[in-house]
């Protein structure tokens, strides 16, 4: 049934019913519904005078209730909860523009034992102040209106800003280079770039000649265009100095955090490898700036490539030859660094399947070989290369060729 007038005087209906033993059911009573367009009894609302702000920022709020019911709220309470980062600036709040200073429980704030009669309206300002025992990032800052019982009688109002990270005080920036450390110590060495003297310039005939160019200065250079990864996924290239740089790498807490870096090492110059500890874990400090240096050595490089006559016919295991020749390989470069490139020539009608694990299987002889007698992190290239079938006709078919940098062949 739809109403033809809508207004209380036409429509009228009980509020109160006095129900006793015997009474007959009551039928056809009207609902007493008031503001029903999804309105609360009190509405809160809370805003900021910013969206952002920084470490030492004063925030000022302002909090307004509004009683839309008929009825009165006796002892009621005002509650401001202030998040983690924000503190109550002291002798900073009004409440309906006198000097109100709130109740501090805590992180509540709270403006108790108020009457809200019908149809008032509360209106609360107050400054916060944003301190750096925060974090950064949005915060949000609520308000709500509670009754003498402690029960919640309104929305729940929310204001929320951003708290902007101060780049010189918050952040820690990392640099570094990626260098060819011929030593292997982990350190760069500085290039000798001796200024000019009185011997290197003499007086001839024909005037002021400079003296024969020197040699190259000694060092230890940078490696360009290297990349690096970030335990989030980052990727950093070095510059054409070799050199890198992470602006606000991370933000570190009041006691400091870990920040981690990876060398990739495919980026790196053929023949180089990292003895120096990859990826690096250093612990940032907030305000400061953190070098993550990274030496990479060039490796004697030794190239064995393998054919299917090295192998047990039929099956991806190497002969017993084959074992013996890395016995041989792993006492000459068991004391310096090197790099194998196992390199595997597939004849034309071979199956590449089969190639992949002969190549398998001839990395497990190497690696158990290898094993208890070198004295660093062996690296191993494999690759796959296909032939012509002439190539390798005849008595000079090899099974194994080694050629190795002062290994001979």
């Amino acid at each position: 049934m739809r109403l033809a007038d809508f207004t209380a005087g036409a429509n009228q209906f009980d509020t109160t019913f006095v129900v006793e033993t015997g009474d007959p059911h009551i039928t056809n009573n009207n609902i007493p519904l008031t503001n029903c367009v999804d309105t609360p009894d009190v509405r809160a609302t809370k805003t900021a005078d910013r969206t952002t702000a920084r470490f030492g920022d004063t925030v000022n709020f302002t909090l307004v209730f509004k009683n839309n019911t008929a009825r009165s709220y006796l002892g009621a309470s005002q509650v401001d909860l202030l998040p983690e980062g924000l503190i109550y600036t002291p002798g900073s709040a009004t409440l309906n523009g006198l000097a109100a200073e709130p109740a501090i429980l805590g992180k509540h704030l709270v403006w108790g034992q108020r009457d809200v009669p019908p149809a008032d309206r509360i209106t609360i300002r107050l400054q916060t102040r944003v301190v750096a025992n925060g974090s950064a990032g949005s915060i949000t800052n609520r308000a709500q209106l509670e009754d003498a019982t402690g029960a919640v009688q309104s929305n729940v109002a929310a204001a929320t800003i951003r708290i902007v990270a101060e780049a010189v005080f918050d952040c820690s920036d990392v640099i570094g280079k990626v260098f060819d450390g011929k030593n292997r110590n982990g350190y760069q060495d500085r290039e000798d770039r001796s200024a000019l003297t009185d011997d290197d310039i003499y007086v001839g005939k024909f005037g002021t000649k400079l003296a024969p160019p020197r040699p190259e200065p000694k060092g230890e250079p940078g490696l360009p265009g290297v990349r690096l990864a970030t335990f989030n996924g980052l990727l950093i290239t070095t510059d054409e100095c070799s050199r890198y740089h992470e602006p606000c790498a991370a933000m570190p807490r009041d006691i400091g955090s870990n920040f981690t870096l990876k060398v990739d090492p495919r980026s790196l110059p053929s023949g180089y490898m990292l003895p120096t500890e990859n990826p690096r874990v250093l612990r940032l400090t907030a305000g400061k700036v953190a070098k993550m240096n990274f030496g990479a050595t060039l490796s004697n490089v030794v190239d064995i490539d393998l054919t299917v006559q090295a192998f047990a016919p039929g099956k991806a295991e190497p002969k017993p030859a084959f074992g013996k020749a890395v016995a041989k390989l792993v006492q000459s470069i068991r004391a310096t660094p090197s790099v194998l490139r196992l390199g595997y020539l597939l004849k034309s009608g071979e199956d590449r399947d089969g190639a992949e694990a002969r190549l398998k299987a001839a990395e497990r002889v190497i690696r158990d070989a290898w094993r208890g007698v070198g004295g660093y992190k062996l690296e191993i290239e494999k690759s796959i290369r296909r032939v012509q079938q002439d190539a390798y006709d005849g008595d000079e078919t090899p099974e194994m060729r080694v050629d190795g940098s002062g290994f001979g062949a």
